[in-house]
């Protein structure tokens, strides 16, 4: 019998970031993605999404999808992006 994975959830990483930038976030985000995907190819189930900044509370956030908190951990670990928190989220579609 084969073991099923469990399914991708949505990961929200908190980022408080004094003297953050646009151009940091956008370079930061780019190591991400990268590191994601490296994970991805050695059997990890993680997907980058986007980042956000919110530059007036010096805050930035990325959004992954991932099959647990730790390959989101390990991606943020090896893309040297400082984070706060990691939190489940749950994306809601209108459309």
């Amino acid at each position: 019998m084969s073991q099923t994975r469990p399914a991708p959830q949505s990961y929200l990483v908190e980022c408080y970031w004094p003297g953050v930038t646009e151009s940091r976030v956008m370079v930061t985000a780019r190591r991400a993605q990268q590191a994601a995907e490296e994970l991805s190819e050695q059997g990890s189930e993680i997907i980058y999404r986007s980042a956000f900044l919110v530059p007036c509370d010096e805050v930035a956030f990325c959004l992954f999808d991932a099959s647990s908190p730790a390959a989101v951990e390990e991606a943020c670990r090896r893309a040297d992006l400082p984070f706060d928190r990691i939190l489940p989220v749950t994306p809601i579609d209108v459309g």
